[in-house]
C-alpha cells in the first residue's frame, strides 16, 4: 500500500514506478484528498503546496492510464501544473515551477494550454483561490467585515519611542476594530505576530483594513503608536 501520509513525496515516486490500476489510483486520490482536507481543516500550521502537487500528479496518472500509459510521466507533469493553477489561481507561477522541476522546454506549450484552461474554468464558476479563501476566513475570525462596501487595503505605521503601545504585548493593546495585523517589520526581520508578541520602538506594523475604514483606523493608530 503506498504511503499516503506526510507531504506525499513517496507517493509521487510510486506513481512513476508502480503499475497501479485505475481504480486504485482513484482510491488513492480520494483518500489523499480526505487526509489533506482533515489536516487543513484542523487549523494546525502546515503546508498545502506539496499536497496540491501530489493530488495533481495523481489526476495526471489517472488520465495517462486512460489515454495511453506510455505518456504517464507527461500527464503527471501536466496534472501537477493544472491542479496547482486551479487551486492557487497562479498560472505563471505553475508554469515556471513545473518547468524548473523538469528543465524541459518541450513541455512549455502544453503546460501553458493546460494552465490557461484550469485558470479560466474556476474563474468562470466563481470559485475562490485557496489563499483568498484563507484570508477571508482569517478576517471573519478576527471579526473584520468582508462585505463589498470597500476594497481591502494595506497600510503601515511606525511605533515611536515613548508611544502608548511600546513594550506591550499585542493582546494588551486595544487596537481599532475591523483591522488585521498581517506582520511586523523589525529591522530586516519579518515577524508573524500573535497575542504574545511584544511591540518595541521602531517596529513597522503592517495592517489590512477595509478601504472605507482606512482613514479612521489610521487616525486611531496614530494616537497609540506616536509619541504625542
Amino acid at each position: 500500500m503506498p504511503n499516503l501520509l506526510g507531504g506525499g513525496g513517496f507517493l509521487m515516486k510510486e506513481l512513476q514506478t508502480v503499475d497501479f490500476s485505475i481504480y486504485m489510483l482513484i482510491l488513492l486520490f480520494i483518500v489523499k484528498l480526505l487526509f489533506s482536507i482533515i489536516c487543513f481543516s484542523s487549523g494546525v500550521p502546515g503546508g498545502i503546496f506539496f499536497p496540491i502537487l501530489v493530488l495533481g500528479a495523481t489526476i495526471g496518472t489517472i488520465f495517462g492510464k486512460i489515454i495511453d500509459p506510455i505518456y504517464i510521466n507527461s500527464f503527471i507533469i501536466l496534472g501537477m501544473a493544472g491542479y496547482l493553477t486551479a487551486i492557487v489561481r497562479a498560472p505563471i507561477t505553475s508554469i515556471i515551477l513545473i518547468f524548473e522541476m523538469t528543465g524541459n522546454l518541450s513541455y512549455l506549450l502544453p503546460l501553458s494550454i493546460v494552465c490557461l484552461i484550469t485558470y479560466t474554468i474556476p474563474n468562470y464558476l466563481k470559485s475562490l483561490p485557496i489563499y483568498e479563501y484563507l484570508l477571508e476566513r482569517l478576517m471573519e475570525k478576527e471579526h473584520i467585515s468582508t462585505s463589498k462596501c470597500g476594497e481591502k487595503m494595506t497600510m503601515s505605521i511606525v511605533v515611536e519611542l515613548g508611544s502608548e503601545i511600546e513594550n506591550k504585548k499585542i493582546k494588551e493593546v486595544e487596537f481599532p476594530k475591523g483591522m488585521l495585523i498581517t506582520n511586523i517589520d523589525r529591522g530586516v526581520e519579518e515577524i508573524i505576530p500573535n497575542g504574545e508578541t511584544v511591540i518595541i520602538n521602531g517596529d513597522v506594523i503592517n495592517i489590512l483594513v477595509n478601504e472605507n475604514k482606512l482613514f479612521d483606523t489610521f487616525t486611531e493608530l496614530q494616537k497609540i503608536c506616536q509619541n504625542n
